[in-house]
């Protein structure tokens, strides 16, 4: 929905624009009458240029790929299949989606259900079929059947698409119009009913259809658009693009310095007031807030980086960054950490080795800020504090914390270890180079060490 809505301003706005087939390039100026529309097919993979076409002639089977989606003509298909008499053929339906089970047991015996298929498993059932249908409602220009013509396969389709410009009516497939279960059911009844047709239609235009997709055809063509793009626009589009990506850049690092300038200095201030120590190269961006109590500490090493400025972090920041100790709490983070928005509260003590990286709203907290029982959290603010559990937090050095992660009290991660995003690290002692992730978090497997 995002694309449709925004899709005909980008085509309006480009210098050229390039379609597989003639059918979307009609499309294209149907958004824009006036637009510079280059045919360019996309080939097919050199994998099915070698790839034998050797139909069971006591077997016939016919190959559907483009799972349950409308548009590719699903509903067509089954209403094909399910017209009386049944079929004396067989279809296999390769392609993702839903059949209700209901709609399943309304197909014809020996119809199988593939799913989707990998190259391998598709290219092992195009060589067994005698051919493919698609009946597509809109197709810019579909793959399936531009593989089914490399490989030698005869197509039954509709003009609905790219594909009506290369599959000839009575020649290399057949084209159903008006697309309808009747007469895509046609089609196909007289088709599988004759082998020596199908093996006909195969080989007719197999050598241009062959020549027509070749992988090389889509590369030169695409090189003689961007020669000569650069040839008559390079100037024009380097001026334009360059000197707004400057503006705004400049711009942006402006600020991006104002705000590193000033939190900087605050924090410097804030920390240096109530007995916080930091070291050489320390900086931050946005709000930082640093709260200390009088017994408690915080201890930043050098280089440390603290940002809460979305002009510095364009990860989703939700709040300032917190450091705050509670009691006797100590904060220490190693040279050349940092995070984004994190949200650190001791009442014991959080360590963080050197080069960590906390990702966008990590929180950490090593106690439970109230007491768990009920009747003691009616107590007052000073009473429940010496209740509150508190069990300290190691992180060890070159850790990276993924973005929204909690860790609470009780936690050791050690060396080079990752915490995946979102993850909730309630308790338990981690080893090194591991990675961890779930709620609740759990070790998903050991990283050997670089």
């Amino acid at each position: 929905r995002l694309q449709s809505r925004y899709e005909s301003g980008w085509v309006r706005a480009a210098t050229i624009v390039t379609s597989e087939s003639e059918w979307g390039l009609d499309k294209v100026r149907e958004v824009a009458p006036d637009i510079d529309g280059r045919l360019v097919e996309y080939g097919v993979n050199p994998s099915f240029y070698d790839l034998p076409w050797n139909p069971d002639p006591s077997h016939p089977v016919i190959l559907y790929c483009g799972g349950t989606d409308w548009r590719k003509g699903f509903d067509l298909l089954f209403g094909a299949l399910t017209l009386a008499p049944a079929p004396r053929w067989t279809c296999w339906i390769a392609g993702g989606g839903y059949i209700p089970s209901e709609q399943i047991g309304m197909l014809p015996p020996g119809t199988e259900i593939l799913g989707n298929l990998n190259w391998s498993q598709l290219q092992e059932r195009m060589s067994r079929a005698w051919a493919l249908v698609l009946p597509t409602r809109a197709d810019t220009s579909p793959n399936a059947v531009k593989e089914a013509r490399v490989t030698g396969m005869p197509v039954i389709t509709s003009r609905h698409g790219g594909q009506s410009g290369y599959i000839r009516d009575g020649e290399n497939g057949m084209i159903v119009d008006p697309l309808t279960p009747e007469g895509l059911r046609k089609a196909m009844d007289a088709l599988l009913s004759d082998y020596s047709l199908t093996k006909n239609m195969g080989a007719a235009r197999h050598a241009e259809d062959r020549d027509y997709f070749r992988p090389e055809r889509t590369a030169e063509g695409f090189t003689a658009i961007y020669r000569e793009l650069v040839n008559h626009n390079l100037l024009i589009f380097l001026m334009k693009r360059t000197w707004r990506n400057l503006i705004y850049s400049a711009w942006d690092l402006l600020w991006i310095t104002i705000d590193m300038f000033c939190s900087t200095r605050l924090s410097l201030l804030s920390l240096w007031f109530q007995g916080g120590r930091y070291g050489k190269g320390f900086h931050t961006t946005g709000k930082c807030s640093f709260k200390l109590r009088r017994e408690g500490s915080i201890l930043l090493g050098e280089g440390v980086s603290l940002l809460a400025g979305w002009r510095s972090n364009r990860a989703g920041l939700t709040n300032p960054v917190l450091l705050e100790t509670l009691g006797e709490g100590i904060i220490r983070i190693g040279d050349n950490s940092g995070g984004s928005a994190v949200v650190i509260s001791s009442r014991s003590s959080v360590t963080i080795g050197k080069h960590v990286c906390l990702g966008a709203n990590v929180r950490i907290y090593d106690h439970d800020f109230h007491p768990l029982d009920a009747q003691m959290r009616r107590l007052s603010r000073n009473e429940q504090a010496a209740l509150v559990r508190s069990e300290p937090i190691t992180i060890g050095d070159d850790v990276f914390v993924g973005a929204n992660t909690l860790i609470l009290k009780g936690v050791t991660i050690g060396d080079r270890s990752i915490v995946a995003a979102g993850t909730v690290v309630s308790r338990g002692q981690y080893p090194e180079d591991c990675i961890i992730a779930g709620n609740q978090a759990s070790l998903i497997k050991k990283r050997k060490p670089l």
